[in-house]
């Protein structure tokens, strides 16, 4: 979880009021996870992890940034936004689809939960609905799209997964046992902490 802290420039502990002042939309792509941020106020979070030794430029902070990502991960300045990229790999074998993390791309090892994907997607893109005024309420949401309102409800939830949870999600690394019912039936704490303990007493079983 720490690696996903430093990319944001977030505390582990971070509530969804700070990360929501961050983070203005995540999207899921086919070879790709792309976190939009706010610029100023990423900037602002960054500067105040950033050591003593880091210029007082918006360009140093961000190269500065830059130094805590991954290879093939990137931050995009585009004027009011910086764009975090972190890129995934997909491939299909069987039938099935595997998506990759970029950088264990030959390990073969990740299972993708198609169901799964497609979930933390919807929330993602209901969540900014929400935010846009898209949509006023959930209850609009699911008479939008034909759906129970209790069901809407519940995949909201996904969208307040940690960054390193649902990265783990996309990549096929969650529990082997964890499906979409489970997560769906769960009641998800805020808390990226309390989520991955949650994760890992899944993985335990």
């Amino acid at each position: 979880m720490a690696g996903a802290m430093q990319r944001l420039g977030l505390s582990e502990g971070s509530q969804w009021d700070q990360i929501r002042t961050i983070v203005r939309r995540i999207d899921i792509q086919a070879a790709s996870i792309v976190v939009h941020l706010y610029r100023v106020n990423a900037l602002a979070a960054w500067r105040t992890a950033v050591s003593a030794g880091v210029g007082g430029r918006d360009r140093d902070v961000i190269d500065h940034r830059r130094g805590a990502l991954a290879s093939g991960e990137t931050i995009a300045d585009e004027g009011e936004a910086l764009i975090l990229s972190l890129p995934v790999r997909a491939r299909f074998h069987g039938g099935r689809a595997s998506i990759l993390n970029h950088s264990d791309a030959h390990s073969g090892a990740a299972q993708a939960d198609m169901a799964l994907i497609k979930a933390v997607a919807r929330a993602h893109r209901w969540r900014q609905m929400l935010l846009d005024g898209e949509a006023t309420s959930i209850e609009a949401l699911a008479i939008r799209f034909n759906l129970d309102r209790g069901h809407v409800g519940l995949v909201l939830n996904l969208a307040f997964l940690s960054p390193d949870l649902t990265r783990a999600i996309l990549c096929g690394e969650q529990p082997p046992g964890l499906r979409l019912t489970h997560l769906l039936d769960a009641d998800i704490p805020l808390s990226w902490k309390a989520q991955r303990e949650m994760f890992d007493r899944l993985e335990a079983h």
